[in-house]
């Protein structure tokens, strides 16, 4: 199989869970023996780096194009009065546009993966160049989360500015969707939405699948720890990580004071470790995900703006770490509450179970095996194989 990936950012590194899900398909579609090429825009957030060590990398022979997406008042205010939906516009690039063209033009693929809502604008020109099996691969069903940010904007002008343009976002989203030969999720929950849009019979559920670590459990975990692993530039997780801070934070210390709280996390606001409360600290971008998702007993991952799935969450259950989250945050991934998970949007209710948890060596184990059983049944690389045969096999023209 020859196969056309085509980003709206670069997946190398994959450090947060939109390249991880493009590097870890692209990895999926190499080791079955396909032939993947891959363009991508390279943007402020996510550059193009080079990873001369890294055989994805090496497989994929990745062109891009840097493209400024940083959204822009100017943009936002025009688009009260423009049909133009300039959230998905950012990435409506010309000389992008000029790159699928030519890489169509001068290479035959028998499938072509859109990554994500974001590259859309470029199904019609694919469809001009191109016989292959057209797949739109939804990380979320995007403008639900736009709906979301929407819902937790403290700022009046934002609020009034990006309404509209979310609204054109869903018309967008679920009008172009029905070009694709086939949608394919990474979550049953979006799968289900999607079905009453496209059908059933072009949808299509190919889990996020990792390479498992070969141990679930690592003895040098710090009993005293909790770690938060994310994008500090993206804004669910500040509003999540600052909720917790403050209003679940001074309730596990007042059960237990000993406890430590650790932030790892890239691009966060310059003032942002400066003014943390008591037993928390901030390291920056974190160089071994694995490594610091284990350097604690629970990692939590506080969200209230969320679609699609969590991939940080699959990389903590792979190591047998034990999760703490809200009902956003768990969301596409079958997991049970104090079975392979904890799960509670309730301030009091999280401290009482991080508190509790955490002193319980027995129920510590019982969780961390349990996750890594979830893991091996759901999000094994195995899995994401499999669903890119049935659908190729089902979609083949």
């Amino acid at each position: 199989m020859r196969v056309l990936q085509i980003c709206h950012k670069v997946p190398f590194p994959p450090n947060d869970g939109g390249t991880l899900a493009t590097y870890q398909l692209a990895k999926a579609m190499i080791t079955m023996g396909w032939k993947v090429k891959t363009l991508a825009i390279s943007t402020e957030k996510h550059p193009y780096h080079e990873m001369p060590l890294d055989s994805v990398f090496n497989s994929t022979q990745i062109e891009y194009v840097k493209v400024d997406t940083a959204p822009k008042l100017p943009g936002l205010f025009k688009g009260l009065w423009t049909k133009n939906n300039y959230i998905v516009n950012r990435f409506n690039n010309d000389q992008f546009r000029e790159l699928v063209k030519t890489t169509l033009e001068q290479n035959d693929f028998d499938l072509i993966v859109f990554e994500g809502t974001f590259t859309a604008p470029y199904i019609d020109l694919a469809r001009d160049k191109s016989n292959a099996i057209m797949v739109m691969r939804s990380h979320n069903v995007e403008f639900q989360l736009w709906e979301d940010r929407i819902q937790n904007e403290e700022n009046s002008l934002k609020r009034f500015l990006l309404r509209p343009q979310v609204n054109q976002l869903k018309d967008f989203e679920l009008t172009e969707i029905k070009k694709f030969d086939v949608v394919a999720t990474i979550s049953m929950s979006d799968k289900a939405y999607f079905n009453s849009y496209v059908g059933l019979s072009k949808t299509a559920y190919i889990p996020f699948g990792i390479s498992l670590p070969n141990q679930d459990y690592v003895e040098e975990q710090v009993d005293n720890n909790i770690v938060f692993l994310g994008a500090l530039d993206w804004s669910p997780n500040i509003h999540g990580l600052t909720w917790f801070l403050e209003e679940v934070w001074p309730l596990i210390l007042a059960r237990n004071n000993k406890l430590t709280f650790t932030i790892g996390g890239r691009n966060a606001p310059e003032d942002f470790g400066k003014k943390l409360p008591e037993n928390v600290r901030f390291v920056g971008a974190v160089n071994d995900a694995h490594s610091f998702i284990l350097s604690g007993r629970i990692m939590v991952v506080p969200l209230f703006e969320a679609s699609g799935i969590r991939i940080k969450i699959i990389e903590g259950l792979a190591l047998g770490q034990i999760i703490c989250t809200t009902t956003k945050g768990a969301q596409g991934i079958p997991a049970h509450n104090n079975q392979n998970i904890l799960i509670t949007d309730n301030p009091k209710q999280m401290a009482r179970e991080i508190a509790d948890t955490i002193k319980s060596k027995e129920k510590l184990a019982q969780i961390s095996h349990q996750a890594r059983i979830l893991a091996e049944k759901e999000f094994d690389i195995t899995k994401t194989q499999k669903a890119l045969l049935e659908l190729v096999k089902t979609h083949k023209k």
